[in-house]
């Protein structure tokens, strides 16, 4: 199966199974593009891209948990919320958090994913002070994320919120909308 089918797979699986139907709708509402200048896959909030390469050489299991990954970027507003911070730690911060979640859905990651569970049930906020404090060091990782390349932040996040709605009603009616994302929804 080649790279580009197993994208299409994995978001059409992820929108129709119960427990991750809110994650693909997301992606369904976002551009999932082919982009070759990147070494992995990334988000800046406004669509996912993702390298032939990359892509090719993981299993059709991987290529799901990494889209959910993406979409839990856009979810959470990771690419919003960097601020002051510096952008790499946060980044890694924030995928130590997502990558939890997404290995609680039993999905699997490939090999360089941040996974350690000393950071279970922290935010992102938490884990980045963590990392800061304790000069934790850590490895080279796949997937980012980054500034909306428009620059109208308040547009952007209008718009993901709207996104966040639109799957929120469709995983409600499907009859699961993920614990992790209730209290964002209760918030909006």
């Amino acid at each position: 199966m080649d790279a580009q089918t197993k994208v299409s797979r994995a978001i059409t699986q992820l929108a129709f199974k119960k427990e991750t139907c809110f994650y693909g709708s997301i992606l369904l509402s976002v551009g999932v593009r082919r982009n070759d200048s990147i070494d992995t896959m990334c988000t800046d909030g406004t669509c996912v891209e993702w390298s032939w390469d990359f892509t090719d050489s993981l299993t059709p299991d991987e290529v799901k948990g990494v889209l959910l990954h993406e979409a839990m970027h856009i979810v959470y507003k990771h690419m919003l919320r960097t601020g002051s911070r510096n952008h790499t730690l946060w980044n890694i911060a924030t995928d130590y958090v997502i990558n939890q979640h997404v290995l609680k859905m039993d999905l699997p990651l490939p090999d360089g994913g941040l996974i350690n569970p000393i950071f279970g049930g922290m935010n992102a906020e938490k884990v980045y002070e963590q990392l800061l404090d304790n000069a934790i060091e850590v490895m080279p990782q796949w997937g980012t994320f980054s500034p909306p390349a428009s620059g109208d932040m308040k547009q952007v996040e209008a718009s993901i919120d709207q996104k966040i709605a639109v799957a929120a009603a469709a995983a409600r009616s499907r009859g699961h909308l993920p614990d992790e994302v209730k209290s964002l929804i209760d918030r909006m």
